[in-house]
This record gives C-alpha cells, sequence and structure tokens, in this order.
C-alpha cells in the first residue's frame, strides 16, 4: 500500500525491493505489483543463509539493541546496491500492528502494561523493574514501544547505515489519529480494509503475505480463516513430528537444519565465548541453555549477547 499511493500521488520512479525464500508468495506477490505498476522490481533469495554468518557485524550495526539476525538478509542486499541513487526506502514498518493494534482482545489492548508478551522466547524468565511499566498508560503503548520501536525498528540501525529510512506509519500525527479511533474500527483491519476497498479498490487485488496470498477484502475474511487454520494446522504437525516448518517468509529453523557449515560456524562461535570471563556463572548457564534450544531464534538469541559482550565489553574487562 506504501507503494501503491506513493505511485498514485505521483512518485512512480520507484524501485520495489523485497527478500524472503524463494518461490514464497511474499516473492510473488511484490513482483506482481511492480510488473502492473511498472516499477524496477529487486529480489534476493535468502536461501542461500550466508547472512547467518554475520551475527558480529548486526550486533555492532544496531548496538545490541536487538536479536542480531532480525533484518535477515537485508543487510545483504543494501549492501549489493548502489544506494547512493536512492532518495528514502520507505520500509512501511509497522503498518500492521498500528492499524490493527498489537491484540485482538480490546480488554488487553488498553489494560496496565505488564511484561511477557511479544518475546522472542519464553524459554527463559527474568524480572524487569516496574518504573518502566508505569511510563505507559496501556499495553499497546508499551508494546508500541518496546517491541516495535526499540525492538522492530531497531534494523533502521543498520539501514541507515546505506540509505536514509522512513515509514508513513511513524509519522506522529498519523499515530495520534489512530490510537483515537475506537478499538472496533482497528480490530483486525476494519477501517484499514474499508479503506483501501474505498480508495484504492484495484490495490484489493493483491493478496497479502500475512494473509497466505488471500486479498485484502472483508468478503475475503472467510477464505483467510480456512487457510490460518490450515497454516496453524501445519506448525502443530512440524512441532510434533520434530521437522522443521518451511512454510514462511523466513524458515530459519529450516534453512539451519539444512546446512552443516552454517551449525558448526555458530557451534564454534558459541564454544569460543561461552567461557568469557566477564560472564557469571547463572548467565552463563542461562546462555548455554538458550543455545541448546532446537530453536535456532533462541540459538541466535544467545548468540547475540555472547556477540554484544565480545564486541563491547571484553576490551574494557581485559583493560580493568
Amino acid at each position: 500500500m506504501v507503494s501503491w499511493v506513493a505511485h498514485e500521488l505521483g512518485y512512480t520512479d520507484q524501485v520495489n525491493v523485497t527478500y524472503s525464500r524463494l518461490e514464497y508468495v511474499d516473492q510473488k506477490i511484490a513482483g506482481r505489483i511492480a510488473r502492473d505498476l511498472g516499477h524496477e522490481f529487486i529480489y534476493k533469495s535468502l536461501d542461500d543463509i550466508r547472512w547467518m554468518y554475520d551475527i558480529d557485524e548486526m550486533t555492532c550495526r544496531n548496538n545490541g539493541a536487538s536479536i542480531c539476525l532480525g533484518i535477515t538478509g537485508g543487510n545483504r542486499l543494501l549492501f549489493a546496491l548502489n544506494t547512493n541513487q536512492f532518495g528514502l526506502e520507505h520500509t512501511g514498518m509497522q503498518g500492521g500492528a498500528t492499524l490493527a493494534s498489537y491484540y485482538k482482545d480490546k480488554a488487553l489492548n488498553y489494560a496496565k502494561p505488564k511484561y511477557g508478551y511479544n518475546q522472542y522466547s519464553n524459554r527463559l524468565s527474568y524480572d524487569f523493574g516496574e518504573e518502566i511499566l508505569a511510563k505507559h498508560p496501556t499495553q499497546e503503548s508499551f508494546v508500541t514501544y518496546t517491541r516495535g520501536l526499540l525492538g522492530t525498528q531497531s534494523s533502521y540501525l543498520i539501514r541507515q547505515h546505506y540509505v536514509e529510512t522512513a515509514a508513513p506509519f511513524q509519522d506522529v500525527d498519523f499515530l495520534n489519529m489512530v490510537f483515537r479511533l475506537p478499538f472496533e474500527y482497528r480490530d483486525r483491519r476494519y477501517i484499514y480494509l474499508k479503506w483501501i476497498a474505498a480508495k484504492y479498490p484495484k490495490a484489493a487485488e493483491y493478496g497479502w503475505e500475512k494473509w497466505g496470498g488471500v486479498k485484502p477484502k472483508h468478503s475475503h475474511v472467510p477464505i483467510r480463516k480456512v487457510k490460518t487454520t490450515q497454516k496453524l494446522i501445519t506448525q502443530y504437525g512440524c512441532r510434533l513430528l520434530h521437522i522443521p516448518n518451511r512454510d514462511s517468509m523466513n524458515p530459519m529453523d529450516y534453512w539451519y537444519e539444512q546446512n552443516m557449515e552454517v551449525q558448526r560456524y555458530l557451534q564454534d562461535m558459541f564454544e569460543k565465548r561461552i567461557g568469557n570471563g566477564l560472564l557469571d556463572e547463572q548467565l552463563r548457564q542461562d546462555i548455554t541453555d538458550m543455545y541448546k534450544s532446537s530453536s535456532f531464534t533462541d540459538k541466535c538469541l544467545a548468540l547475540t549477547v555472547l556477540s554484544a559482550i565480545h564486541l563491547f565489553f571484553e576490551n574494557e574487562g581485559a583493560a580493568g
């Protein structure tokens, strides 16, 4: 929608960029939109997973603010481009969450904020200061700030190494307007779908990756529910059979399981750094437990901590 609206406003000289698993619906939908609007289109497949070697580089560039490989292949794609020819990278980031809210439950959305929601992993549990929660009036405010601005958008620290970045959904006036809307208008993107149908009906003819390729129309909601159910069944079946799930834009576990070279590289990094003298024994044990998890995300979180300590504290600790 960002690309489509910008095009109709006269910004037709666009380069549309996407990266995902090869032949995934995200690639196909983005390619169709670029073709129909007459935009240049650049696509990067992530299946080579060379970006999994970039843990230290990503941790350095985002200051350890979030999981090191959250940007997946975005860094390598931007590195390969001559970004001097572009004025701005519009990411559309936070659009879905802002327009639909993070939660389907109204009471939870407006409740007093609590820890424990929207985490990358629930494998470990820590206590945090309650004064952080006191800064936010609602759970939505808290998660927008922490998961959204501090988490998801930490990739901007990486992207801005190459090009200026922006997203219309981060405009302060726009956010103030959206957050004033009744919850029912935002629930399941109700008013967003109405807006698309009324103002940009042709754009509604393209499926959404989040909906499994189903078109963003109220009349297609039943189809979306079927697709969502099928996807959940697949995920459950994969967990039950201990099979990595390939049905996603970035099937991290699947890629990791298929590449012994990457497994050896990450294992070697873990073994070299887990003995770091700056770690107390409890933290060392926690990191070890995370890394031994079958989840690649858990392993990545463990390696992010080890990378941050190596990059930002090791020399300081040695000097001390």
